[in-house]
């Protein structure tokens, strides 16, 4: 799947995998397991791409530079800053959208694998295995 379609649970879900946490389907109960296995728990549910309190540690840490575009018909773009000759890019109507494909572009490349397990509403959360 293109990361540039992501948007939604699918998002939030590739989020928390560039992130290295296995999600599953306590991702949507506030609950998801970190890089190490271990069960980590939120006052909310884990959605960076519409919380900035989640979203916006995500694009400090990886430094993630934002502009709005919108007097070119891409209303947001994001550029992951990996290193200096690699920007992957993210667009969307929102920054917060826009940033973390651009996180995700700079972890998976432009596609993800077709994960049949996530859909794009929050009532159907990933199952997958922790990593």
């Amino acid at each position: 799947m293109k990361v540039s379609k992501l948007a939604g649970a699918k998002l939030d879900y590739w989020v928390g995998r560039a992130n290295g946490w296995a999600l599953g389907p306590w991702h949507a109960r506030k609950v998801w397991r970190d890089a190490n296995g271990k069960i980590q728990e939120g006052e909310r549910a884990y959605t960076p791409s519409t919380d900035w309190a989640q979203g916006g540690p995500i694009i400090e840490r990886e430094r993630i530079e934002l502009r709005y575009m919108g007097c070119y018909r891409r209303p947001w773009v994001a550029w992951a800053c990996p290193d200096e000759t690699d920007r992957p890019e993210g667009q969307a109507t929102t920054p917060l959208i826009a940033a973390m494909r651009a996180f995700i572009a700079s972890k998976y490349g432009e596609e993800v694998p077709d994960d049949r397990g996530v859909t794009s509403d929050a009532g159907s959360i990933p199952t997958g295995k922790p990593d």
